[in-house]
């Protein structure tokens, strides 16, 4: 109950009027307002300690720059998709959350650490790394001719 009040609360803040609520398009428009809003909400949760967060507005604003620009377009990815269905429900992944742009494209403070387990590079997820940054707190594989590490954190 808590939950969907405080969606409810955030998409009022910033709803964009109708005239027609009849028309089924116009519905798109209001999961497509849900979608920031729960987007925004994961992004505090996966915000790092001490870094000061963006409000609703600029989040949306950006979202809708990001929209707008189309400089990065997704691929649509060929062959099976995956299914959760035949994965041990009882491994729990480590899932890591990336750093905002901010802070992954500030260069001051981003170290290589070496750690004990290999783990997928962020950059290209076929290279497995002992590596990781230790601002941003991912993995990352470098090489003398592949530098993923300054790749990760220039581009």
């Amino acid at each position: 109950m808590g939950g969907i009040d405080l969606a409810d609360m955030l998409l009022e803040l910033y709803r964009i009027d109708f005239k027609s609520r009849s028309k089924w398009y116009m519905r798109i428009f209001f999961l497509f307002g849900l979608s920031v809003v729960n987007g925004w909400l994961l992004y505090h949760r996966c915000l790092a300690a001490g870094q000061k967060p963006m409000n609703l507005l600029q989040f949306k604003t950006d979202v809708a720059r990001a929209l707008l620009s189309g400089a990065s377009l997704a691929t649509a990815k060929r062959g099976r998709p995956f299914s959760d269905a035949n994965t041990n429900s009882q491994k729990k992944r480590n899932y890591t959350c990336r750093p905002p742009d901010s802070t992954r494209l500030d260069g001051q403070g981003h170290f290589p650490a070496w750690i004990e387990s290999k783990q997928r590079c962020r950059v290209c997820v076929q290279a497995h790394s002992k590596v990781k940054c230790v601002k941003c707190e991912v993995s990352l594989f470098f090489t003398p001719n592949r530098k993923f590490f300054l790749t990760y954190h220039t581009m």
